[in-house]
C-alpha cells in the first residue's frame, strides 16, 4: 500500500522524531510505499529537500510557520506569518497532489497539512486518516483569540471529514466524543517507542559528554523537552529544585530542550541564584537524546494540570522507559493509566514543587527503588512498540479499503 504523510513540521522536531517518523519507517520496513511530506524550520539551508531515510521517502516542501535556533522558537510577525503559511499550504496541496498514493494520513489536524491532506484526498478520491496528539487549539500558543478560534474551528471540521480518526490518549478521546466527533471512527493510538534511536554505539560518548557538562560525582535530574509555559511546568521544577539543592548539595538539574520560554527559564535561573547547579544546554538532535538521558539518575515531567497537558501525553515518559531512567510524572490526562499497575513510575500531583521535590530525593537516596521503577519502565515499554502499534494503521486501512470497494 502506498501511504502518503502530511506533517506541519519536520521529523527531528519532537512529533516527528517521536511519533511520525517511527511509524512511518515501520510501515517502511512492513513493505509499504510511504512518503512523508514536510515543511522545515530553516528551509533555505536544505541542500537536499529530498531525501530517502530508513525506507522512507521525506519531501519537504516550503518552510514550516516559525523558525528555530539551537535555543528558541521565534515566531514570524503576523503579516508575514499569514504568507508562510500560506505558501506552506500551497507547497504540501502540490506535493501531495503529485504524490501516488492509496491513502492520506495527516499528522495533527494544522490547517496547513490538514486542508492539503483534505483536498489531496478528495481529488484523489482516496480515504483521509487524521492523527491527534494533541487539542491543537489549547496547545499551542496564539496571539490573538482570532487565530485560536480559527485553528478550533478548523480542527473540528477536519475531524468531520476524515474517515478515521486515531488518537493517542483516551482522555482526548473522550473530549472529542463530547465536541460530537463519531467514535466508531476513532482509533486509540498511543505513542510508541522507537528503540533504534536510543542506543548509544560509543559508551564513550556518555562518559565524554559527563566531563564536558562537570556532572562527575553529581546527581543528575533530567528535564528533556520543550521550554514552552503553556503546559509544561518548568516553574514548579525550578522551585523544587531548589528545595532538593537544600537536602542534597550535589544535585545538578539538567535541562534540554528550547522553546519561546527558554529567556524566561534562563532569566530565572538567574533571579534565583543556582546558575552554578544548572546545566542549560539547549536543543539536541533527536539521535543524540539517549546520551543526556544516560547522565541521568532521574527524568522528570512536570504538567500543569490544564487543557494543554490533559489532552497530551509527554514523549518523555516513554523516552526515559527506553533509556532505563527513573521517572517521575504528573497525575495529569492519560499519564496514570499509562504507567499501569504496579506504576511504573512515581506519580505526583500537579503544581506542587513539594511533591516533585520529595519525589526526587526519594529516587536520589533509594537506589533499590528507582532501579524497580526503571525496570518497570523497560517492562512496560515492551507494550508500546511501534512493531506492535503500525498494525492499527493497517488495519484502518484495510477496512477504508473495503468500504470503497463495496
Amino acid at each position: 500500500m502506498r501511504l502518503l504523510f502530511l506533517l506541519s513540521q519536520d521529523i527531528e522536531s519532537s512529533a516527528g522524531a517521536g511519533r511520525y517518523f517511527p511509524m512511518a519507517k515501520e510501515l517502511a520496513q512492513r513493505g509499504h510505499q510511504v512518503v512523508l511530506l514536510g515543511l522545515h524550520p530553516d528551509f533555505r539551508s536544505l541542500s537536499r529537500r529530498i531525501v530517502y531515510k530508513e525506507g522512507v521517502k521525506i519531501w519537504y516542501v516550503a518552510p514550516m510557520h516559525i523558525s528555530k535556533t539551537s535555543t528558541r522558537k521565534i515566531y514570524y510577525p503576523l503579516y508575514l506569518q499569514i504568507t508562510v503559511v500560506a505558501r506552506a499550504t500551497l507547497g504540501l496541496i502540490s506535493a501531495a497532489l503529485k504524490s501516488p498514493a492509496d491513502l492520506i494520513y495527516v499528522c495533527k489536524p494544522h490547517p496547513m497539512n490538514g486542508l492539503a491532506g483534505f483536498i489531496a484526498s478528495r481529488i484523489k478520491r482516496i480515504p483521509l486518516i487524521v492523527d491527534c496528539d494533541d487539542y491543537e487549539a489549547r496547545n499551542n500558543r496564539f496571539r490573538t483569540c482570532l487565530e485560536q478560534w480559527v485553528v478550533e474551528k478548523f480542527e473540528r471540521w477536519l475531524l468531520t471529514k476524515a474517515n478515521y480518526i486515531t488518537v493517542h490518549s483516551i482522555v482526548l478521546k473522550t473530549r472529542l466524543i463530547g465536541d460530537g466527533i463519531d467514535p466508531t471512527r476513532m482509533v486509540y493510538l498511543p505513542h510508541g517507542i522507537d528503540y533504534s534511536r536510543f542506543k548509544i554505539g560509543n559508551p564513550r560518548e556518555v562518559e565524554h559528554l559527563r566531563d564536558i557538562l562537570d556532572l562527575e560525582g553529581k546527581r543528575v535530574i533530567a528535564y528533556i523537552g520543550s521550554f514552552s509555559l503553556v503546559s509544561h511546568a518548568l516553574d514548579v521544577l525550578l522551585k523544587a529544585f531548589e528545595k532538593v539543592r537544600t537536602e542534597m548539595p550535589s544535585a545538578v538539574l539538567l535541562l534540554v530542550g528550547r522553546g519561546e520560554d527558554y529567556d524566561w527559564l534562563e532569566q530565572q535561573i538567574k533571579s534565583m541564584n543556582i546558575e552554578p547547579f544548572v546545566r542549560l544546554c539547549g536543543w539536541v538532535s533527536p539521535d543524540k537524546v539517549a546520551l543526556y538521558y544516560r547522565l541521568a539518575q532521574v527524568s522528570v515531567d512536570p504538567v500543569y494540570d490544564n487543557e494543554a497537558a490533559r489532552y497530551s501525553l509527554s514523549l518523555k515518559i516513554f523516552d526515559s522507559w527506553a533509556c532505563g531512567v527513573p521517572l517521575i510524572t504528573t497525575d495529569v490526562g492519560d499519564r496514570r493509566r499509562i504507567l499501569g499497575e504496579p506504576p511504573a513510575g512515581l506519580i505526583i500531583p500537579p503544581c506542587d514543587p513539594e511533591a516533585l521535590a520529595t519525589a526526587i530525593l526519594v529516587l536520589l537516596r533509594n537506589q533499590e527503588y528507582a532501579s524497580l521503577l526503571a525496570e518497570r519502565g523497560q517492562q512496560r515499554a515492551k507494550t508500546f512498540c511501534w512493531s506492535h502499534l503500525v498494525k492499527s494503521i493497517e488495519e484502518i486501512a484495510c477496512e477504508v479499503g473495503r468500504c470503497q470497494d463495496e
